[in-house]
């Protein structure tokens, strides 16, 4: 069936399967878009995407056209509201020399998304921190390629890096204060 605006594709039975508006969006189970292409049904929705190579077999690309450092596309989560609840960002960090790399986020009750996680194009793996250095826990490369870990603060006082833990509870830490470091066979709750 062929509206003056729209093409919408039905059964034998005029059940409507498919339609595209007059802006060349494509609907299945809705005629109401979010985006350019939206498939909606009342249970589970699958998709299947099949190859048969020895290689790459089938794959999924988002692409950003945008050349602007730091450009990203990405995968999102969302609760029935439609609001965003947890996200992977893959990033162009330089579109001239193909450099990237990728985000994990999740959002807090009541807040908004927070990147949690990061990787970087050398392999240096981020938590809680975009950069490293003296904030956040990283995995971060060395010369050798080793990947050393760092748990870092930017406070001097004397801080919990590591909290070691069984069934009874916090048994031991790792503590840094000002530019000393205690190991300790029980806990000591100072900040954290």
């Amino acid at each position: 069936f062929i509206d003056t605006d729209e093409l919408v594709i039905r059964n034998e039975a005029s059940t409507e399967r498919m339609r595209i508006d007059s802006s060349g969006k494509l609907m299945v189970g809705t005629t109401s878009p979010s985006g350019k292409f939206h498939v909606e049904d009342s249970g589970e929705v699958l998709a299947y995407i099949v190859g048969n190579t020895a290689t790459a077999g089938s794959r999924i690309v988002l692409q950003n056209k945008n050349t602007t450092a730091n450009s990203h596309a990405g995968v999102l989560g969302a609760d029935a509201g439609g609001q965003t609840t947890a996200q992977v960002l893959f990033y162009s960090a330089d579109n001239a020399t193909n450099e990237g790399y990728l985000t994990l986020g999740t959002r807090p009750a009541n807040g908004l998304p927070t990147e949690r996680m990061r990787i970087l194009s050398g392999g240096s793996i981020l938590f809680g921190t975009a950069t490293g250095g003296n904030t956040g826990s990283y995995f971060e490369k060395d010369n050798n390629d080793r990947m050393t870990l760092n748990v870092a603060s930017s406070s001097t006082s004397a801080q919990n890096q590591i909290i070691f833990r069984n069934p009874n509870d916090r048994v031991g830490s790792i503590q840094t204060s000002g530019t000393s470091t205690s190991y300790n066979t029980t806990f000591s709750d100072v900040a954290s």
